[in-house]
């Protein structure tokens, strides 16, 4: 999650005039109480492609812009550099080879509460779910501990993950959420309420899919999306971020569509969580004799 958006193939912001900026977290200089704050904005929502087109829709982009060796359109308002030398090899995500896990679900059709746990890693709560389909009014809770203290819970779904009418997923205060999908994954109905308004509490994770397959993730409904993706075989589409269109977090895809969003803050956080996919010198040591 080290850009705000990377397109392994194209990255299309079609929304005129989109805001593209940064925040951290982690800092009370670039955040308040660990959220965004327009007064506080960061320069760090870089935009990536290892292929040769960026569409930025005339996108106020607070960052860098970089494709390998192409063109930015509509770029009129980037505050940092244009490259087109960018590439990063993306890491494939693979299904987990989890020894043990929650059993008592196995598919998630009705209003279902899964609860995690106090231990991160492999003592985490584990669930693997064939799908998730929730129509009308049901609701997937991913409960903790009621005071807020932090808590873990690892999904694995070898199917799809579909939410329509008014349907919900609910991340609880607490918890951090990984969610592995095989599939598709089309949320919309009232889409996802991440209540800590964190984006590195839900990080959901695109499976590789088999060779000369396709798999899509499709990201709307009526709440603010507060997430982190990476899903470097998926076509990944951001439809809307609620009511005012803002989404928070960072976006890897095989492509990135986004519209409806009006602005797009990436936590500077996210750049230290998910996989190792590059490496850089931090410091060097000239040997002069």
């Amino acid at each position: 999650f080290k850009q705000a958006v990377m397109g392994v193939e194209a990255v299309d912001l079609t929304n005129q005039n989109i805001v593209v900026d940064s925040y951290d977290s982690n800092d009370p200089t670039k955040s308040t109480n660990g959220l965004y704050d327009v007064t506080k904005r960061q320069e760090n929502g870089d935009i990536a492609t290892d292929g040769d087109v960026i569409d930025a829709g005339n996108a106020h982009i607070y960052g860098d812009v970089a494709t390998n060796s192409g063109t930015v359109i509509g770029a009129a308002n980037i505050t940092g550099i244009e490259r087109d030398d960018f590439y990063q090899e993306p890491i494939p995500v693979g299904a987990p080879t989890w020894t043990s896990y929650n059993s008592t679900v196995t598919t998630v059709t009705n209003t279902t509460t899964l609860t995690a746990n106090a231990t991160p890693g492999a003592s985490a709560a584990r669930y693997q779910l064939s799908t998730v389909n929730l129509s009308s009014t049901k609701t997937l809770t991913l409960a903790g501990d009621p005071s807020g203290s932090p808590t873990y819970i690892e999904i694995y779904v070898t199917g799809d993950i579909s939410f329509t009418g008014q349907s919900q997923i609910i991340i609880e205060p607490g918890v951090t959420a990984k969610i592995y999908v095989a599939g598709d994954v089309d949320i919309a109905g009232n889409g996802m309420w991440n209540k800590s308004d964190q984006p590195s509490d839900l990080q959901l994770f695109g499976i590789e899919p088999p060779e000369g397959e396709s798999r899509h993730i499709n990201l709307g409904g009526n709440g603010q999306i507060v997430a982190s993706v990476y899903a470097p075989n998926h076509d990944v589409a951001i439809n809307g971020g609620g009511t005012d269109g803002h989404v928070f977090g960072s976006v890897v895809g095989q492509t990135v569509t986004m519209t409806g969003v009006t602005n797009l803050h990436y936590d500077e956080k996210l750049a230290t969580i998910g996989f190792i996919n590059n490496y850089q010198i931090v410091s060097w040591y000239e040997d002069n004799r």
